[in-house]
């Protein structure tokens, strides 16, 4: 593919082999012209550019004052990267970007049907140190993974048909045919998360810059390069500001602490583990500041007006222990901060899995296989080759708005169900702690009794609503 293609309505994109980056879209007008004039709008009595442009690399790279190159945004489809390279690299750390991914739930044919060919040649193009024999015990790895998934396919969907019914009496038609979806997405615990995803990703100048600097696995470099290349071929006057010599070339995977008992011996955890490490908020927290749903839904406007800024001031600390799958979906929050990830050698059985004979005996032979091709695989390598059911433990750290807005997603039951379970432990624990802003953390629908998900109504009876035992006093399946 020549990196000087363009299709017709699309960008221009490259590519390295295995993954393709476009560049859909992006601010109208130079970098440095957008840098120079917010410059001026901040010394001048005029907002109206000058007709001069600054010495943007002098006057304000150098010196640190990036916020003028902010206003330059960048959207790029990012096709064929693998699910933990987005999960452990361009959704990690920082905040400073928007993204949409392709949903492992509406898109099953990504595990039902995957192009291993694809994926030996991602394994070929970023790690071709490791040869043959270990490439073939990685796609056998992959290939045992897909297997479990294929094999229980027709039983979990069933499985799912069963509990749609008895969870959520209100159900349509249209929501009782998602269950071969939520078997799916169940299922998908089998995965490797080297499965290639796609997603569109918005990021500013700044941004793309200390990512392609700080790169941390042999893919996210690549992929940065990428998008420099794209952005610089449009904008050559940015090239100042991408020094070869400041890139970082350690690479990053997050550690497994095996616990000593467990010896290699992959635990099975059938729910998500939360602790409340410890309150930071105040005892006298203002009663006339709790909010109301209107404020959450369906915009959230809790982080934008001045009556909720001392929520800011308050927060809730807790350790929690969820699948990957969970963990990229929690990644999704990203006014909350969370601590470096570390793998437990444990993997997460869901509800529907734990019902079905001999597939939690399955995902222990996947985790004991992970665990040996650990030993003899370049940690970035090692961890694309976890399933999504490996288990992830963190601190995540939410002030009350975050945390509220946050809530208001997971407890509803359109949310996915072992996330949804992890916010209900948290939920019961603070309640547990007479937690003065209890009655933020609730879905919508908690207080007005309807339901804001329109066609995706979760079927659950709304009688229920406003009756906290009985609404939050629950078991899911599904």
């Amino acid at each position: 593919m020549s990196a000087d293609q363009v299709e017709q309505g699309r960008g221009p994109f490259l590519s390295d082999g295995s993954i393709l980056v476009e560049l859909r879209r992006c601010t109208e007008g130079s970098p440095v012209v957008a840098a120079s004039e917010a410059a001026q709008a901040c010394y001048s009595n005029t907002t109206c550019p000058s007709g001069k442009t600054l010495d943007v690399e002098g006057t304000l790279f150098r010196t640190g004052h990036h916020t003028t190159m902010e206003h330059s945004y960048f959207t790029f489809v990012i096709e064929g990267i693998a699910i933990g390279d987005v999960t452990f690299g361009l959704h990690l750390t920082h905040p400073f970007y928007n993204t949409d991914q392709r949903s492992g739930r509406f898109c099953g044919e990504m595990f039902s049907n995957p192009d291993m060919d694809r994926i030996r040649s991602y394994i070929e193009t970023y790690w071709p140190e490791i040869g043959s024999t270990l490439t073939m015990a990685c796609l056998k790895h992959v290939e045992t993974g897909v297997y479990y998934y294929q094999h229980h396919l027709v039983e979990a969907t069933h499985l799912a048909e069963v509990y749609l019914e008895k969870e959520r009496p209100h159900a349509t038609p249209q929501l009782l045919k998602n269950a071969r979806k939520i078997a799916q997405e169940q299922l998908r615990m089998f995965i490797p998360i080297i499965m290639p995803t796609a997603l569109h990703y918005t990021i500013d100048l700044i941004t793309l810059l200390s990512l392609w600097e700080c790169a941390w696995t042999p893919v996210l470099r690549s992929v940065t390069e990428l998008m420099r290349r794209l952005v610089v071929k449009k904008f050559p006057e940015v090239a100042f500001a991408f020094k070869e010599e400041r890139r970082l070339r350690k690479d990053w995977s997050p550690r497994c602490h095996v616990l000593p008992f467990m010896n290699k011996v992959a635990g099975l955890l059938p729910k998500p583990q939360v602790h409340f490490a410890k309150p930071e908020y105040s005892s006298d927290f203002p009663a006339n500041l709790l909010g109301n749903a209107g404020d959450k839904h369906p915009v959230d406007r809790l982080p934008f007006l001045p009556g909720y800024m001392n929520n800011n001031q308050s927060s809730v600390v807790s350790a929690v222990t969820v699948s990957i799958a969970t963990m990229g979906q929690d990644q999704r929050h990203r006014t909350i901060s969370r601590s470096e990830p570390v793998l437990t050698g444990q993997c997460y059985l869901p509800p529907l899995l734990a019902r079905i004979s001999g597939a939690g005996a399955k995902l222990q032979h996947l985790m004991l296989s992970w665990h040996y091709l650990n030993e003899n695989l370049p940690g970035p390598l090692a961890t694309l080759l976890l399933p999504y059911g490996a288990m992830v433990r963190y601190e995540k750290r939410a002030n009350v708005n975050a945390l509220a807005h946050e809530q208001a997603k997971r407890l509803c039951w359109s949310a996915q169900e072992e996330i949804f379970h992890l916010s209900l432990g948290l939920r019961n624990q603070l309640v547990g702690r007479n937690c003065p802003f209890i009655d933020l953390l609730e879905p919508p629908c908690y207080r007005t009794g309807k339901c804001g998900e329109g066609a995706r109504y979760c079927g659950r009876g709304l009688s229920l609503c406003g009756n906290a035992d009985k609404f939050f006093g629950v078991e899911r399946t599904v």
